[in-house]
């Protein structure tokens, strides 16, 4: 449990930015859950490179957005989820 004397970890962080994010897009509040999701993403691509919720961080990025209407934005966040999802898998089979 975290109190004031104990803080939250990044991870910690990052997971309660990603279900606020997860509830705002929800209700398609966009505008909100875009810098929460950004945020989340980084400290996610810094303390978990690797891990699946980073790239479902991205994807809901992505979502966010599409949202905003912010189509070349979302196009790239899109291509590099994309481009490290098959990355990973080629490591993950090359190290089995």
């Amino acid at each position: 449990m975290n109190s004031p004397l104990h803080p939250l970890t990044p991870e910690e962080l990052a997971g309660q930015l990603a279900v606020l994010s997860g509830t705002l897009l929800k209700l398609k509040a966009w505008d909100e859950a875009e810098p929460l999701l950004r945020e989340c993403l980084e400290i996610r691509e810094k303390s978990q490179p690797d891990d699946w919720r980073t790239f479902n961080t991205q994807s809901l990025l992505g979502g966010a957005l599409l949202g905003r209407k912010k189509f070349a934005d979302a196009r790239s966040e899109e291509h590099t989820s994309e481009l490290q999802s098959r990355l990973h898998l080629v490591c993950r089979l090359l190290l089995e």
